[in-house]
């Protein structure tokens, strides 16, 4: 084998040339290129992987590469599934079809998939005349599919108005012991311990806007009490997220109070907003909680539904 051949096969340089000068040639030219090459007859899949890895943020190139080779496949696969969104009920019904279609002929999909969010338009619900059992069908068989979601983010639902069936998906996806974050906007709640029973201890970021007090029958609450306590663990251990943002009304309150199995002791990162009632122990007890670790530190303090002041601290290690 001769030095140039050599050279090429023990360090992979095409990654970087592909960075570095993107017009000199396309990462798909240079796989054939390098496969034609009488003195090269064999690729590592490790190298063909990195390649195809700088096309993450382009569907089209890596729509190309799963239909060009089977070796191509399996890392184009996952790029192309990793983040998955549905928006609209009615507007995401086909999307949502189509992937369930696809994850059932090709199951290894959705392990591929680590990002889901799940957006209503406006007053959109389950309840709307419009929306077919085909779709709520479809979004069940999606959610029990997910194995390694890491990231969750739900906007614009009542909790309330959402099937019983799809509401045991959703508590087994955020039981995942991989997912760490969750975006949590616009959910409307008729109790705050319907929100905080959904959380388990492995997260990591919480980001939440929601409402604790969203009309609903009692029979509804009580329906909803009775699936918590089926799942509910003996021994629920407490998150200790990195990161945390709550706009949500009470927040302080809900942050401290016993009902909450957030610890803030590690958090990194502390956004949020509370209402000025003249209960000065709030904040204090609020501060006492955060620990040396955090480095950045956002409070809006809000009277009336106007901004009355806003505190920000940020350190540096």
């Amino acid at each position: 084998m001769s030095d140039g051949v050599w050279f090429v096969t023990q360090f992979p340089i095409f990654p970087i040339v592909s960075i570095l000068c993107p017009s000199v040639i396309h990462p798909l030219e240079m796989i054939a290129q390098i496969q034609s090459h009488n003195n090269i007859p064999y690729i590592p899949p490790e190298l063909i992987d990195r390649i195809i890895d700088h096309l993450h943020d382009s569907p089209s190139d890596l729509r190309s590469c799963a239909l060009a080779a089977k070796v191509f496949l399996a890392t184009s696969r996952f790029h192309i599934f990793y983040s998955v969104s549905i928006y609209g009920f009615l507007r995401g019904r086909r999307a949502c079809s189509n992937l369930v279609s696809a994850i059932q002929h090709s199951p290894q999909i959705a392990r591929c998939i680590h990002k889901f969010r799940l957006a209503a338009d406006g007053e959109e619900s389950f309840q709307t005349s419009d929306l077919n059992s085909q779709f709520q069908r479809n979004l069940l068989t999606l959610l029990n599919s997910f194995t390694v979601l890491q990231h969750l983010t739900i906007i614009n639902l009542a909790w309330t108005e959402v099937p019983s069936e799809i509401r045991k998906a959703f508590r087994t996806v955020l039981a995942l012991p991989s997912l760490i974050i969750i975006d949590i906007w616009g959910l409307r709640f008729a109790r705050l311990r319907h929100f905080t029973n959904l959380l388990r201890s492995p997260l990591k970021r919480l980001s939440v806007d929601a409402r604790w007090n969203h009309p609903a029958d009692e029979e509804i609450v009580s329906a909803i009490d009775e699936e918590d306590k089926i799942v509910r663990e003996t021994d629920r251990q407490p998150c200790y997220p990195e990161y945390l943002s709550c706009a949500a009304d009470d927040f302080v309150d809900w942050l401290l109070g016993p009902q909450s199995i957030v610890n803030i002791s590690n958090t990194r990162r502390l956004h949020g907003s509370c209402q000025f009632n003249q209960e000065e122990h709030r904040m204090v007890r609020l501060l006492k909680c955060l620990g040396s670790s955090l480095e950045h530190l956002l409070l809006f303090i809000v009277c009336w539904g106007m901004l009355l002041l806003s505190l920000f601290i940020q350190t540096h290690p």
